[in-house]
């Protein structure tokens, strides 16, 4: 009987790739869908198709192979949640992970908050598309408004989901995307405080739950992974959405060594125990 070869990664040039097909039972479900997979240092963002594909940034195939590993093992996660179905957050499990995206923004940008004009754009372009009014040539409907939150906030919702290896209904994202942004009115708020040189509010309370896990993790592989492999974080999406909110009229470009620590975070001690439990989907 002829044996199925074991997945390996595939030289693409001289870089190593990550290349693996989507297995046939969560093809449809995952077709056109994006996953986040931890790669050395980053986390990157992979479009599925009827194969999931990554560069794993490496010539070298010993760690090609470490690499390789790590990032498998969060695509065979993903598969098992496509397989468990989409779960329905509740209200309190929307305002936890809303409570995760301010604390990581908030954490992030404690040293250089940047410029209070920053904060204050910000803020308005976050109130203009919760109340659907992105486009001031449009009448704000239903239609508008949720077109507009996901936009401005969806980003920031799939990088929570990811982070917990969610997969959840269309209910769910709507109330989470609401959260988040009343979130980020709070980040601004802190932000644009601190810029000022009031560091009054820290931004720690007590308000936001911390999001309790409703499923089992899958077991991790034991990979000889290096500390920056080890914090998975909103590292790259808050350093992405840093600097295209701070992109317009009057702004201050991020500088190189800015840029470099909002590319990660870790997480604070009484959440690190979550590190081994995300999924990256």
């Amino acid at each position: 009987m002829m044996r199925c070869a074991m997945p390996k990664p595939v030289l693409i040039g001289s870089t190593y790739y990550l290349r693996v097909h989507v297995p046939k039972d969560v093809l449809d479900r995952a077709a056109g869908t994006i996953v986040s997979v931890p790669v050395g240092d980053r986390i990157c963002s992979v479009r599925l198709s009827t194969h999931a594909k990554a560069s794993l940034r490496t010539k070298e195939w010993n760690e090609a192979k470490r690499r390789f590993s790590v990032a498998l093992a969060a695509l065979n996660q993903h598969w098992e949640t496509l397989r468990a179905g989409a779960v329905r957050l509740s209200h309190k499990d929307t305002v936890a992970l809303a409570g995760e995206v301010r604390a990581s923004f908030l954490r992030l940008l404690d040293e250089e908050p940047g410029d209070p004009k920053l904060w204050q754009r910000t803020a308005w372009a976050d109130s203009a598309a919760q109340a659907g009014r992105s486009n001031p040539l449009v009448v704000p409907t239903e239609r508008t408004k949720a077109a507009a939150m996901e936009e401005r906030f969806g980003g920031l919702a799939d990088a929570a989901l990811a982070r917990r290896g969610l997969v959840v209904d269309a209910t769910s994202r709507r109330r989470l995307l609401e959260q988040v942004a009343a979130a980020m009115e709070e980040v601004s708020r802190i932000n644009e405080s601190k810029a000022y040189g009031d560091y009054s509010e820290s931004g720690e309370t007590d308000k936001y739950p911390d999001y309790v896990p409703k499923r089992q993790p899958m077991p991790q592989p034991q990979a000889q992974a290096s500390e920056a492999d080890e914090g998975l974080s909103f590292g790259e999406v808050i350093d992405e959405e840093f600097n295209r909110r701070a992109a317009g009229k009057d702004a201050k470009p991020m500088s190189v060594g800015a840029a470099k620590k909002y590319r990660r975070v870790d997480l604070p001690p009484k959440n690190r125990a979550i590190q081994n439990e995300s999924l990256f989907s």
